[in-house]
């Protein structure tokens, strides 16, 4: 399915569910708008960006929203006002989704170094074993060695 008739499916969706959970709508709108950026802005097929700043940003989310539905329906457009004008709940639902963001920009790098961490751990082994066994087959086996690699 491409990607443009999984818009249509969100937006009809979003249509439908706003006639009986509005406010809900409105939060998770508002709320997963860093997440949405992400998938518009993210060009790689598999839209790791999009997908790391979404769970992520579904977390921050996600407490506002049970809280909302704790509320029960009568109180519910009062709580949504509330939680939607209160500078907390935007520092903890964009917040979240900047870790996201940081978790896909940094991962890459912690990754790389890594594994030229142990890279360079593995050369050093080598060396060491190399240098043992000269120590004990003698100096003629490092020329042996050397043109064997060749």
């Amino acid at each position: 399915m491409s990607l443009g008739l999984w818009w249509i499916f969100g937006v009809l969706f979003l249509v439908m569910a706003s006639a009986f959970a509005f406010s809900t709508v409105i939060l998770l709108t508002v709320g997963l708008l860093p997440a949405w950026v992400a998938f518009v802005v993210d060009r790689n097929p598999t839209k790791a960006a999009g997908k790391s700043v979404m769970s992520l940003n579904l977390v921050g989310v996600a407490p506002y929203l049970i809280d909302l539905w704790v509320v029960g329906r009568a109180g519910q457009m009062d709580k949504a006002y509330g939680m939607l004008t209160d500078p907390f709940t935007w520092f903890v639902i964009y917040g979240a989704a900047a870790v996201g963001w940081v978790i896909y920009l940094g991962m890459p790098h912690l990754i790389a170094g890594y594994v030229e961490m142990r890279t360079l751990q593995r050369k050093a082994h080598l060396v060491r074993l190399r240098q043992e066994i000269v120590e004990e087959w003698g100096e003629e086996i490092a020329g042996a060695m050397s043109r064997q690699g060749d």
